[in-house]
């Protein structure tokens, strides 16, 4: 599997589905990218940590928008303790430099495209880590060429040849959303995905089964317990019996959608009692299940993501009208 991780932030569950974030950015509509989008806004500094599993090789891409403050994104390894690379977009100069190690370190490119303030754009990274044939490249706005490219040494001391997690850090008012993560495994989504948004669909009916029980005391139209977007735990379902499990039919695609570069089932999930639990994701393709990994629960709400580079029932791309005709749901594991 190629794509670790999407987040457009419509789920308003940052806090969970992050493995930190610090300061306190808000999801916000105002000025989205684009109509029903959904970005982060902070009027002081902030910044989000994401942990992956470890790879020599990701791309990371975001999309963002500033009044003149600082992007910096970072890739460390060692179990995140060892910064390699930083890219910085300057709110002063409005260009694009790489560093090895933090913004202190060694600068090893400064792109030339100005990029202009109050707008939104997307910036992509490449990078590899070695002591000599590492990676540091930038590609801006969905180009197919590169803004930035450095080859050679992308190793900042540590142990590991790898990069384990990203940290994005936003100085001041900076806008950010629509994130991917992907590493280079597996034969799609292993390399520059180009200017993408990340499409957050919930549910809008009953699907194939509803097992679980609601909040409301029943098992009639549980769609409606789930479906709130931000994310609340005052409505839920929920079952004590292992295999039963819920669907739901979603809501579909904006019309004149003609790419889909993978899905991401989000599951914001708890137990309700000391007791062990477990559960995991489910899809419904052409009356056939397909699971994400089964996920320990705690009594603490947390957003579990599973990515689908490819459809499970064509093991192809995805289209459309595949996603339009979905379920999701939950199974008690």
């Amino acid at each position: 599997m190629a794509l670790l991780f999407m987040d457009g932030f419509s789920g308003g569950d940052a806090s969970v589905k992050w493995n930190s974030v610090n300061g306190s950015p808000s999801r916000t509509t105002t000025t989205p990218r684009f109509s029903g989008g959904v970005y982060l806004h902070q009027t002081s500094s902030y910044n989000l940590t994401k942990r992956y599993t470890a790879s020599a090789e990701v791309y990371v891409g975001c999309a963002f928008s500033t009044t003149g403050a600082d992007l910096t994104v970072s890739f460390l390894g060692d179990s995140n303790t060892t910064t390699h690379i930083t890219f910085i977009y300057s709110g002063t100069s409005k260009v694009f430099k790489v560093y090895r190690g933090t913004t202190s370190g060694t600068l090893l490119a400064t792109g030339t495209t100005i990029l202009g303030l109050n707008a939104w754009h997307y910036a992509e990274m490449h990078v590899k880590i070695s002591d000599t044939v590492g990676v540091a490249e930038l590609r801006l706005d969905g180009a197919t060429t590169n803004e930035i490219t450095f080859s050679g040494d992308t190793k900042n001391a540590g142990t590991n040849i790898s990069v384990d997690s990203v940290l994005f850090i936003a100085s001041t008012t900076l806008d950010f959303t629509d994130v991917y993560i992907c590493d280079t495994t597996g034969s799609t989504n292993n390399s520059w995905l180009g200017d993408v948004t990340v499409r957050t669909l919930t549910p809008n009916g009953n699907g194939a089964f509803s097992q679980l029980l609601g909040s409301d005391a029943d098992s009639v139209n549980n769609y409606l317990l789930v479906n709130e977007q931000p994310v609340s735990s005052t409505q839920y379902t929920g079952s004590a019996t292992t295999s039963q499990h819920d669907s739901y039919t979603m809501a579909d695609l904006p019309a004149g959608t003609t790419t889909v570069r993978g899905v991401q089932l989000n599951s914001y999930m708890a137990k309700s009692d000391a007791t062990a639990g477990s559960s995991k994701g489910m899809l419904r393709i052409a009356s056939t299940n397909y699971y994400g990994a089964t996920q320990t629960l705690t009594t603490t709400y947390a957003t579990y993501t599973d990515p689908f580079d490819l459809n499970p029932n064509t093991t192809i791309a995805w289209t459309p009208t595949d996603v339009n005709g979905l379920e999701t749901g939950m199974e008690v594991a």
